[in-house]
C-alpha cells in the first residue's frame, strides 16, 4: 500500500482490534460491519494523546529525566532541549524540524477520525439498527471529528487571527468523502475552524446528541457545547462562544470541592523506610469518574520538573496545585537520607518535581490531560465577560470555581475587589493557568492570547546557576507552531 496521508499511521485502518469478531475485509477493501452495535464498538477504540510538547511549550514544564545543563551544552541539541531551552532562532526551528521524523500527537489526533469517526458516518447509513441509535452515532462521531481536528490546528497551525485567518495555511480536515490514500490539501486556516464548526453544530443541531455519558471518553450533548465554545473563543467570536459555554453548563454545572474531598495519601518516602511523617492531604479526582468531566483524554502524569514560575502564575492555595504530594520536600528528605544523593544536575534552575501522583501503583488515577471539562467553561464565560467590559460578571464566574478551589478559610471572592480591565484579564489568567495545570489548555489557551497583546505572556525559565541565563519564550516565537512530522510531509507533497 503507497503511502498516505496519514504517512501510514493508518495502515490496517478498519482492522482494529476491538471489533475484529465483527470486522471483515471484502476482496476490495470495503469494511463490512454490518449493525449499529458492531459500529458503536469502534468508539471503544483508545483515545491517548501525547501531549509533552504542548506542557514544554505554554505550560511551564520540563521532562524530568533532562539533565539540563549538559543537554544545553551540545552544539548539536536533542528535541526535546530545543523546546525546554527556547531555543526559537532559524536554526535551531530548522533542527527541530529535521529532528521530527514522526509525531504520535498527530497521528492519534487523524487515527481517532480513520478508525472511528469516518467508518460511522460512512457506514451508519446502511447498518442494521434503530434509525435513533444510527442518528446519535453520527452525531458523536462528527462531535469526535471536530475535535480531532481542533487538535491537530492548535499544535500544527498558527492561532487564529480573523484578519488573516482566510490567507493562512490551515490544516487537511479529513471528511468521509475524501480518499485517504490521496494526498489532500491543507484548508485555509478560516475554512479550517469553519469545518470544525460545521461539524459541532450538525452534531448539536441533530438533536441526537446523547445527553448521559455511557463513559467519561465518550461525546455527549455538554462535551459537544464545550468544544463548540473553544472552537468560537479561538475564532475571536466571543458573544456566540459565551452562549455555548452556558449551553454546555446548562447540561452539566458540578463543580468538586477539593478541599472537601481530600484523603491522606503516603508519599513515596514511606515506601523506602525514611523516618519521619511522609503523608499528605491530598486531592486526586479520577477524571473517568468525576463530576467534573465531560470528555476525557485520560493518562497519568510522572516525572516533570516545573520552571519556579509556575508559582507566580497559581492562585496560592489553589487546590489543582497544593492538594498534591509536594515532592520538593520528599527530595529535600531524599537528599538527606541518602548521603552523597544530588540531583541538581537534573533541577538546576527548576523548582522540583512536581508530578500530580507519588508512587506508581499508590493512588495511581487518571488525570484528564486533553478533554474537556466544566471548569473551562466557567473560565471562558469570565473571559468573554471581560471583553465585554463586565468585570463583576466576569468575577462571579471566577467565583464559582475558586469556591470550589480554595480552602474556606481563606477563600475572599473576586467579584467587587477587581474593577480595572487590567487586573481582570490577570485574574483569568491567573484561574486558567492554575485550572489547567499539567494538561495541554495552558499550551492553547497561551497560544491564543497571543495573537491579542493585552493578554499576552512571556514565559522564562532561568537557567543563570549553570551560565545559560533567562531563556524567554516571546509570544511571537516560531515554537508555539510545531512542525509537521517527516514522515507526514514525505507522503504528501501539499505539506510542508
Amino acid at each position: 500500500m503507497k503511502k498516505t496521508l496519514y504517512g501510514m499511521m493508518l495502515a490496517g485502518l478498519l482492522g482494529v482490534t476491538s471489533c475484529s469478531n465483527f470486522t471483515d475485509i471484502q476482496p476490495k477493501g470495503v469494511n463490512t460491519l454490518s449493525t449499529t452495535d458492531q459500529l458503536e464498538l469502534l468508539f471503544n477504540n483508545e483515545i491517548t494523546l501525547d501531549i509533552r510538547d504542548l506542557q514544554s511549550i505554554g505550560g511551564d514544564i520540563v521532562s524530568g529525566t533532562n539533565n539540563i545543563p549538559a543537554d544545553m551544552t551540545m552544539e548539536n541539541k536533542e528535541r526535546n532541549t530545543l523546546l525546554f531551552g527556547y531555543y526559537d532562532d532559524s536554526k535551531s526551528l530548522e533542527r527541530l524540524k529535521s529532528l521530527t521524523s514522526s509525531d504520535s500527537y498527530y497521528s492519534s489526533c487523524y487515527s481517532w477520525v480513520g478508525r472511528i469517526c469516518n467508518p460511522v458516518i460512512n457506514q451508519v447509513g446502511t447498518a442494521k439498527g434503530d434509525d435513533s441509535k444510527k442518528a446519535a452515532l453520527t452525531a458523536e462521531a462528527k462531535a469526535l471529528r471536530a475535535f480531532a481536528h481542533f487538535m491537530v490546528a492548535v499544535k500544527f497551525a498558527k492561532a487564529y487571527n480573523p484578519a488573516t485567518a482566510s490567507q493562512e495555511q490551515g490544516i487537511i480536515y479529513m471528511t468521509e468523502t475524501k480518499d485517504i490514500q490521496t494526498p489532500q490539501k491543507p484548508s485555509t486556516l478560516k475554512e479550517s475552524y469553519d469545518q470544525m464548526l460545521a461539524d459541532v453544530n450538525a452534531a448539536i443541531n441533530s438533536g441526537a446528541m446523547p445527553k448521559k455519558q455511557t463513559a467519561k471518553t465518550r461525546f455527549t450533548l455538554g462535551a459537544a457545547y464545550a468544544l463548540k465554545a473553544h472552537i468560537l473563543m479561538a475564532m475571536q467570536q466571543y458573544a456566540e462562544a459565551a452562549d455555548a459555554a452556558k449551553a454546555s453548563l446548562g447540561e452539566n454545572s458540578s463543580l468538586l470541592d477539593y478541599y472537601s474531598n481530600t484523603h491522606k495519601e503516603n508519599g513515596w518516602g514511606a515506601f523506602i523506610h525514611y523516618p519521619g511523617d511522609w503523608s499528605y492531604d491530598v486531592c486526586t479526582p479520577n477524571c473517568l469518574k468525576d463530576v467534573e468531566t465531560l470528555f476525557a483524554i485520560p493518562d497519568y502524569l510522572i516525572g516533570m520538573w516545573g520552571e519556579p514560575a509556575i508559582e507566580k502564575y497559581v492562585e496560592p492555595g489553589y487546590g489543582r496545585f497544593t492538594l498534591t504530594p509536594r515532592t520538593k520536600v520528599q527530595y529535600l528528605g531524599f537528599e538527606a537520607m541518602i548521603p552523597g544523593y544530588d540531583q541538581s544536575l537534573n533541577m538546576i534552575g527548576i523548582r522540583g518535581w512536581d508530578s500530580p501522583y507519588n508512587m506508581p501503583g499508590v493512588n495511581m488515577e487518571y488525570r484528564n490531560i486533553a478533554g474537556l471539562t466544566v471548569p473551562q467553561m466557567y473560565i471562558l464565560l469570565a473571559e468573554c465577560s471581560v471583553r465585554d467590559n463586565k468585570v463583576d460578571d466576569a468575577m462571579g464566574y471566577l467565583d464559582k470555581l475558586r469556591q470550589n478551589r480554595l480552602p474556606a478559610s481563606t477563600y475572599q471572592p473576586l467579584k467587587g475587589t477587581v474593577s480595572s480591565i487590567t487586573d481582570a484579564i490577570e485574574k483569568v489568567k491567573q484561574a486558567s493557568f492554575s485550572e489547567n495545570l499539567w494538561t495541554c489548555w495552558n499550551f492553547i489557551q497561551r497560544k491564543r492570547w497571543n495573537v491579542e497583546q493585552a493578554w499576552q505572556t512571556t514565559l522564562t525559565h532561568d537557567y543563570s546557576s549553570v551560565g545559560f541565563g533567562v531563556r524567554t519564550l516571546r509570544p511571537e516565537s516560531g515554537l508555539w507552531v510545531f512542525p509537521y512530522p517527516i514522515s507526514v510531509v514525505e507522503a504528501n507533497p501539499y505539506i510542508n
